[in-house]
């Protein structure tokens, strides 16, 4: 099994020894491998506590990072406004950073941010010397925002979650007795973040052994009618006195390797192709004499000069399709979903404005999610093929790398598209700077005209009405706020996909020609033995090309 952190690590010191041995060891491939790395050293999953507004989820934690002894390192029973994502995490030393908008990061004490407004800021991280946070590991848990708090904070809160989170806790609370419409729709949406959600009913020490067991199985009931499997639901309270170590096993039960798979697999094996790719350069390169390969590097910086004019040509072209045909398609997939949930729109404008917003934002983060991932895999794939066509030969190794840039979008998109979860698809696409960066800006200009929208619903009118006026007057008007708002965003997301395309194929030629430039350094010295030479190349080859097939497979079962 190489796909663990530890393989993973094995195998990209492997890469890099392999660099070091053919003398490119300084070569652009061999930093990228080094910072891989470390990326893969730093791996962590986020686990999400989520839940309605004071459904017990911080009492929770509380219990879990410190027992029953009644110390409240989470703040409990707070205002929705105040509400904010907190990231805990393991550290000697206590303290709290606070994460603004725009990245910047303050460092406090942990009383500090828990008194601080947290208006301006994206999140909170807590660094606290809690040994149940160190024996998790690669873990983080997050205590959200309840998706009942402001539409506004919840938004900010889920958004930049949407491709990290390896999993969920979905904390239902039994005072409720029932798992109501708004949690449903919750759940709905988050299904398409992640395929494993695990629940917990808690408040349970409130209850009498049978009514909770009522309790609990209509609640399990609710939730398997909409995932369509069983699941387990644990029934705890933060009063109970083996809380801590139930929290702690349901934690510690999550399986990484999906995300791992999905942040860190596709990109190290990506490397391991590079490395091959420089190793075939020079074994091919071998049989050139100096004049000879001065000419193909001359190709290849000729092939990056073609591939900018290119890009530039295609430029117009590319970015209109996106704001046009990538505009409607998002735009329809956001109608169908509404309409066919006019039942649950015309419940959630009974309870107001705030549950309206929520489950609005609710029905169009994964849309806008799930609809411009495919578009954009689509459409890079077009790209890929009409930029590179006629510059790169079939038989050439940059041909092949362009094909499988960023760590194999098109085929690993198109075939994890097809399945159930298609969680690894979106990450992929998150690494290109597409979705996250597309779906939290767009959903938060729905955001600030919600409370518009919701303005135009008239009070105390029959339901029959109710749903007229959302199905002809909301709905339409969404609608085309999203058709006048969507375009900006489009083509913000084609200028990135456009320059990652040229800087990523540009560093394929540019590691091809440090392989063999080095080869024509040393020819020039006469140091080359060119059997031994083509010897060291084919073992070295050999052993890339096997921990790639084992990496293949590994990722296959993802």
């Amino acid at each position: 099994m190489v796909l663990t952190k530890t393989g993973l690590i094995k195998d990209l010191n492997k890469a890099s020894d392999i660099l070091v041995k053919h003398e490119l060891g300084d070569s652009k491939v061999a930093l990228d491998v080094g910072q891989e790395v470390k990326a893969v050293e730093n791996f962590e999953a986020k686990v999400l506590m989520v839940g309605t507004f004071s459904a017990g989820k911080s009492a929770l934690l509380n219990t879990f990072m410190d027992g029953v002894s009644g110390e409240e390192i989470l703040k409990e029973n707070i205002s929705m406004e105040t509400a904010i994502a907190t990231e805990l995490r393991y550290s000697e030393q206590a303290y709290a950073i606070k994460v603004k908008q725009d990245g910047s990061r303050e460092k406090c004490s942990i009383e500090e941010a828990k008194s601080a407004d947290p208006t301006g800021y994206l999140k909170y991280e807590f660094y606290l010397p809690i040994e149940n946070l160190k024996k998790l590991k690669n873990i983080v848990i997050v205590d959200m925002p309840g998706h009942s708090s402001g539409v506004k904070e919840h938004n900010k809160a889920i958004a930049q979650y949407i491709n990290s989170a390896a999993g969920y806790v979905y904390v239902i609370s039994s005072d409720n007795g029932t798992f109501d419409i708004q949690s449903q729709n919750f759940l709905r949406e988050i299904q398409h973040y992640s395929g494993e959600i695990k629940y917990v009913l808690t408040k349970c020490d409130k209850h009498a052994k049978e009514d909770l067991s009522d309790i609990a199985e209509e609640i399990k009931d609710n939730i398997e009618e909409i995932v369509e499997h069983d699941v387990t639901l644990t029934k705890t309270s933060s009063r109970y006195s083996d809380a801590q170590a139930t929290m702690y096993s349901l934690f510690s039960s999550f399986d990484l390797t999906d995300l791992l798979a999905a942040k860190e697999g596709y990109k190290s094996y990506g490397l391991l192709e590079s490395t091959k790719g420089m190793l075939t350069e020079q074994k091919q390169a071998l049989v050139l004499d100096t004049s000879e390969i001065d000419k193909k590097i001359a190709e290849n910086e000729a092939k990056k000069a073609s591939l900018a004019q290119r890009l530039e040509e295609k430029r117009e072209e590319y970015l209109a399709k996106l704001k046009t045909q990538g505009t409607e398609k998002v735009v329809s997939k956001v109608e169908d979903k509404l309409r066919q949930n006019v039942s649950a729109l015309v419940r959630a404008a009974k309870g107001g404005s705030n549950t309206f917003g929520n489950t609005v934002s609710s029905l169009i983060r994964p849309e806008l999610s799930q609809a411009t991932s495919d578009f954009m895999t689509a459409t890079y794939g077009e790209l890929l093929e009409d930029v590179t066509s006629g510059i790169f030969g079939d038989s050439n190794y940059l041909a092949d790398r362009a094909g499988t840039l960023f760590g194999g979008l098109k085929d690993f998109g198109q075939k994890y598209a097809a399945k159930e979860n298609s969680r690894i698809a979106t990450s992929i696409l998150a690494g290109l700077a597409i979705v996250t960066d597309f779906v939290a800006p767009v959903v938060e200009l729905i955001i600030l005209f919600i409370p518009e929208i919701v303005s135009f619903l008239t009070k105390n009118i029959q339901e029959r009405k109710l749903r007229e006026q959302i199905e002809n007057e909301i709905i339409p008007q969404i609608v085309e706020d999203l058709r006048q708002k969507l375009p900006e965003y489009m083509e913000q997301v084609g200028s990135d996909t456009l320059k990652n395309i040229e800087d990523s194929i540009n560093l394929q030629i540019d590691s091809a020609n440090e392989a063999i430039q080095k080869l024509r350094d040393d020819k020039k010295e006469q140091e080359v033995n060119l059997d031994e030479k083509k010897q060291v190349l084919d073992q070295s080859l050999n052993e890339i090309a096997d921990m790639m097939s084992e990496m293949e497979k590994d990722l296959d079962k993802e």
